[in-house]
């Protein structure tokens, strides 16, 4: 009996030909070439006579290719003839060749490639890698050159295990690397942690220190793991520099107030930086400056120039 061995994808499989076979990527089709460059009914075969077969193109988009050259209208096949569809090798025995058979299989490392269009139309196949590489159109026979890899399709949003919102691609965002649940870089720090039941990661940034005291965590790298602790709370100067306020007032009493005045910047500086209730303090460092500072100029021109704050004013 006639005989099609079929090459393809790093399997080969035999297909008796007893009527014509269908060739393509339709499973309808007696040879299934599971390629993007393979039409749905790319070619048929069908007997001939004595040792022979017909192999005609079905106006597929690729063509036929029969020793490098398309096939432009049906040909006779003998014994041992090779023609190719897509990257699929076919040839013609009159007699079934002893061979090893296996089932058909697609190699999924073949089919992930990179689909590109010539000039004349033709759609071409290259495999990822190959990107700079020439390869022949079997169309027009003109030199065509691949372009380079496309980039992987983007998967599908992750939902942020705390807030329940997509997680976009351009979002930061941690994963947690106990149970995998993906959250917001945000969503992850404000829960201090993993939030699904049960996980080990649940409260990873609410360390215990040895007093017992909470230790809140405001940073994680990327992977969660490396837990940075909130730097202590500054030392406390607002009371010093109060003090240091009324001391720079009485002594700015004989130097124009500029002691007074550079404590009342230093406190100035403080109370833009500091929050909570003692600001209050800030600011009465601040104000006991002010007064100083102008307590002291009033005093000091009196004691060395002998002017009178009246005369200030024109009295």
């Amino acid at each position: 009996m006639s005989m099609l061995i079929v090459e393809h994808a790093g399997k080969r499989w035999s297909t008796p030909v007893n009527g014509r076979v269908w060739i393509g990527r339709d499973n309808e089709c007696q040879i299934i070439i599971s390629h993007p460059i393979v039409s749905r009914q790319h070619a048929w075969v069908e007997p001939a006579g004595d040792a022979a077969v017909t192999v005609g193109d079905n106006d597929s988009r690729n063509g036929v290719l029969i020793a490098g050259d398309k096939l432009a209208e049906p040909r006779l096949l003998r014994d041992g003839d090779i023609f190719q569809v897509g990257p699929a090798t076919i040839a013609f025995h009159a007699r079934d060749p002893e061979l090893e058979i296996e089932a058909p299989s697609v190699d999924a490392a073949e089919v992930a490639g990179v689909i590109f269009a010539c000039e004349c139309g033709a759609r071409l196949w290259a495999p990822r890698g190959a990107a700079g590489s020439s390869t022949i159109c079997p169309k027009c026979r003109r030199s065509v050159k691949c372009p380079g890899e496309l980039p992987p399709p983007p998967t599908r949003h992750q939902i942020c295990g705390v807030c329940q919102w997509k997680i976009q691609f351009s979002e930061a965002s941690t994963t947690c690397p106990a149970c995998g649940v993906a959250y917001h870089a945000d969503c992850w720090r404000e829960n201090k942690g993993c939030a699904a039941y049960g996980c080990s990661q649940v409260n990873v940034l609410a360390e215990k220190l040895a007093d017992g005291t909470d230790v809140e965590i405001d940073q994680v790298d990327q992977t969660g793991l490396e837990l940075l602790a909130t730097p202590p709370e500054p030392r406390a100067v607002e009371i010093p520099l109060l003090a240091a306020a009324v001391v720079a007032s009485l002594v700015g009493l004989l130097g124009f107030g500029a002691p007074a005045f550079i404590v009342g910047v230093i406190a100035f500086g403080y109370l833009l930086v500091r929050g909570g209730q003692k600001r209050m303090l800030l600011l009465a460092a601040v104000v006991v400056s002010l007064l100083g500072t102008a307590a002291g100029v009033l005093a000091s021109l009196y004691w060395w120039m002998q002017i009178f704050p009246g005369q200030l004013i024109g009295k």
